[in-house]
Parts: C-alpha cells; sequence; structure tokens
C-alpha cells in the first residue's frame, strides 16, 4: 500500500529474528498456498526495526530464495511496525473534493517529524455521518534502507505494507470484513495490539512487556535452567495445567497479568474513541508464534472473563492445498500470508 501494483507476487515477512516467506495462486474458484519458506536470522542482523548487520540480512534472504527454490523475484515485503505511525482522524473534505494538498496539511499535525522524511499512505472513509482520514507514515531512511538491501539480495520490490495492514488482510475474510476487531499478535520480541472496523486499521500500539523471549526468561529463572531447556519446557507444556507445570503457570502468571492489563487498556481505548457507543468488538483475535502457546487463549479468557480465540490466517485460502504447511505453525505466518494476499485481492478495501 505505499507502492500499488496488480502483479502477483509473493510475501516476505521480515522479523528480528525469522524471515518468512509465503506464496499463494488465484485458482478459478479460490486462492492456492504454492510455497513456504522460513530461515532464522543471526542474531543482532535487525533491532528495533532496523538493519543492523546489512551483510547478514542481505545473505539471510537470498538463503531464504534458495531454499524456496521460488523462481519468480518479485515480493511483497513487511515494514517493522515499530518505525511505524498510525492515526485514524475525522477529516472534512472541500465540498466534495478531496485534495492531496489538504490532506497532506492535515496529515502533517499528527507526525512526529516533517513530512519531507517520511513516506504516507491514506485512505478516507466515511462511518455513519462522519467522514475520516486514516494513514500510515514511515521515515524515508526506513524505507530507503530494506529498499535498498533487498534489491541488492536480488529481488524486485513491487510493494511494502506495514506488519498490521498485513495481519488484518490475513485474519479477516474478505467477504465479511464489517464489524470491529481487536487483533493480538505476539512474537519472540514483543506484542501488537491492532484495532480494526470494516478492513480500516484505527489504531496500532506495540509492547515488549509480554512476548515469547519473555516468557522464555522467566521459565529460565524459575528453573535456573538454560535458555535452551527453558524453551522446551515452554513449547511441551505451555499453560496447560498439570500437577507438573505448577512452577511454569507461577513463573508466568506475573507475564499474563500484564498482557491482560493491556488489552483492557486497548479495549477501553476503543470503546472511547472509535465505537463511541456504538457497536462492541466482534471479536478478539490471537495471532503470532506465541499464539501457539499451549492454552494460552483459555488462559487469557479465564483471566479477562472475554473470549479470546486463535485467529485463522488460512481463511481466504484454500484448505485442501495447505496439506504439506505445518499447521502447528501457521499463526507464525499471518503477516507473511497477509503480504502474499496483496496482490491477490483486486480491491484495496483490506
Amino acid at each position: 500500500m505505499f507502492f500499488q501494483n496488480t502483479i502477483k507476487t509473493f510475501g516476505l515477512d521480515i522479523g528480528e529474528a525469522t524471515l518468512r516467506l509465503i506464496a499463494c495462486k488465484r485458482g478459478l474458484r479460490s486462492i492456492k498456498l504454492t510455497n513456504f519458506q522460513s530461515i532464522a536470522l543471526p542474531q543482532g542482523t535487525l533491532a528495533k526495526g532496523k538493519i543492523i548487520n546489512r551483510d547478514n540480512f542481505i545473505r539471510a534472504i537470498q538463503q531464504l530464495i534458495t531454499a524456496s527454490k521460488i523462481k519468480k523475484q518479485y515480493v511483497v515485503a513487511s515494514l517493522p511496525e515499530k518505525q511505524t505511525y498510525t492515526k485514524v482522524f475525522p477529516f472534512v473534505a472541500d465540498g466534495n473534493a478531496i485534495t492531496e494538498e489538504k490532506v497532506r496539511n492535515e496529515i502533517t499535525q499528527h507526525l512526529p517529524y516533517p513530512l519531507s522524511m517520511m513516506i504516507i499512505d491514506w485512505q478516507y472513509f466515511t462511518f455513519g455521518h462522519q467522514s475520516y482520514l486514516a494513514f500510515a507514515a514511515i521515515a524515508k531512511e526506513i524505507t530507503e534502507n530494506f529498499l535498498q538491501a533487498l534489491t541488492d539480495a536480488g529481488l524486485n520490490i513491487l510493494a511494502f505494507e506495514t506488519e498490521a495492514q498485513a495481519i488484518v488482510r490475513s485474519l479477516v475474510k474478505t467477504k465479511d470484513i464489517t464489524g470491529a476487531r481487536c487483533m493480538i499478535h505476539i512474537d519472540s520480541q514483543r506484542t501488537t495490539f491492532i484495532l480494526e472496523r470494516d478492513g480500516v486499521i484505527h489504531f496500532t500500539r506495540q509492547s515488549e512487556n509480554f512476548s515469547g523471549n519473555a516468557m522464555t526468561q522467566a521459565i529460565q529463572n524459575a528453573f535456573k535452567s538454560s535458555v535452551e531447556e527453558a524453551e522446551r519446557l515452554k513449547l511441551h507444556y505451555g499453560l496447560q495445567s498439570p500437577k507438573e507445570n505448577t512452577t511454569i503457570i507461577e513463573a508466568l502468571t506475573p507475564l499474563l497479568q500484564t498482557l491482560a492489563t493491556e488489552i483492557l487498556e486497548i479495549l477501553h481505548y476503543y470503546k472511547l474513541h472509535i465505537a463511541q457507543g456504538q457497536e462492541p468488538l466482534r471479536e478478539i483475535l490471537l495471532s503470532g508464534g506465541v499464539a501457539h502457546t499451549k492454552s494460552l487463549p483459555e488462559a487469557l479468557t479465564n483471566m479477562l472473563q472475554m473470549t479470546i480465540n486463535p485467529g485463522n490466517p488460512w481463511c481466504n485460502i484454500n484448505a485442501r492445498t495447505l496439506k504439506r504447511f505445518p499447521i502447528t505453525s501457521s499463526l507464525s505466518y499471518t503477516c507473511a500470508i497477509g503480504l502474499a494476499l496483496r496482490s491477490m485481492f483486486e480491491s484495496e478495501n483490506i
């Protein structure tokens, strides 16, 4: 959505710990999965949404493409949410005209840096009797650094998108976008909260208080174990409640309570600034690799007394084409799936 295109391509999710690739094609009646691959990044390659070790990054991209055996080199890649600014605000057009100059003037008032230093993507929409302007912005320097590195790795960039845009596209069925949702994307580094209504992102926030790494660290401290053993215990037991898992649950409970508090804050923001006394949230969905943690949805549901479910990142893809895919990794690929779907959809409603 930062650059427009209609060419089919593959999605590349650029995470700080892992690169993930998804390729799809449109059949006569449905979209089919054709390729997937992932590769771990050497520690310190990316940090805080920036490229730290350019050589390692380019080498990892090339290894990913080689391993996937993908022939077309056109890509929709994610831009780090950490470096992205997203906002929705009431907007009144001049009569029936929406001019680029007026939009840019309005957006400038909401940016932390001068407009000349940012790349902007915006969308105008109405809800009820009120008109709004939604925009996403990222520093030109960040975009240009990723563009140059991916180009040097042999890729042609057809589009950049924020992680939030891709996550929403993956988890919301295109034929059923109406209503409001809260999406909670948890990976190894952080949690991203997204408030979306009718396919439009109204709010995003990131927090490092709850993450896969934070869970591993808490278990490691409780058992005085190695990182590897703590990771094994986390994956094996999760938040299930057999007697032998008591220590793990006790170690993770403070982190869960912090996450629950942040979810309540996000829901309060929705009620105050987005719903405005109108419709309740349609659903609260989990995604990201950490969402596969055993009994995490149930633990949050019990703690908050509201239903929280894992999302379905394959809701827009023919399930019969997923036979080779490790389904227990599906939520890890949420962003990559959404990026791959970018060129599958004729409209930009989602």
